[in-house]
């Protein structure tokens, strides 16, 4: 019998992110912020399409090109008309491309918002006394490990840094500065039950993304 409860949680950044370029108005370096909105031109059989960035210190904007003299003919109509209306869906898509994005700035400023989602990939019969936590991020994020683990098993971050040195947290790969690092995919941890409690926390999270599916 297993006592060991296996959580997969899956980071998901809340902003997307924020190339740094250089300000046409205010002459500096700074992070432009997406303001959720394309501008579309159309001339003649031609159209041209950019995802519209603000600079975050005097609200300059900064087009993107999204696409560039494309023949009409050849866009598909739903994707001409998610352009038009701002579909947010289609605004996420191109927001959190980060290959496109690198091409325009190599330097990306990324934000500590973040969701979590649970999903409990076994459940002991018995009591639990272990907690596998597997972590996947897609998409980079500034939160700390430390921090996200300090709001999503409400304990405080001197906490996790106490359990670390008592061996009740481990971690992969094996090292305290882990803790102090944005998250990373594929970061696995256990966490020993002793006094805490982290099993109720963890389970209703679990329970509510399963009553979503």
């Amino acid at each position: 019998m297993s006592d060991c409860l296996k959580v997969l949680w899956t980071v998901i950044p809340l902003v997307p992110p924020m190339p740094r370029l250089p300000c046409g108005r205010c002459g500096k370096v700074t992070s432009f912020a997406c303001q959720d909105k394309f501008r579309v031109n159309a001339q003649g059989r031609r159209i041209d399409a950019w995802l519209i960035y603000q600079c975050s210190v005097c609200g300059h904007t900064w087009n993107r090109p999204i696409l560039e003299r494309q023949a009409v003919s050849r866009i598909d109509r739903s994707m001409l008309s998610a352009l038009q209306q701002n579909d947010p869906s289609l605004v996420q898509r191109f927001a959190f491309d980060y290959n496109d994005l690198k091409r325009h700035s190599p330097s990306l400023e990324n934000s500590p918002e973040v969701v979590v989602r649970k999903d409990r990939q076994s459940t002991p019969s018995g009591p639990v006394r272990r907690i596998a936590i597997k972590v996947v991020a897609k998409h980079p994020a500034a939160i700390r490990l430390d921090r996200l683990l300090a709001q999503e098993l409400a304990l405080s971050r001197q906490r996790l840094t106490s359990l670390w040195q008592c061996q009740r947290l481990e971690l992969e790969p094996p090292s305290a500065r882990l803790l102090k690092r944005p998250v990373q995919n594929g970061t696995a941890l256990v966490l020993h039950a002793g006094q805490d409690s982290f099993d109720p926390l963890l389970l209703d999270g679990a329970a509510r993304n399963d009553e979503q599916r």
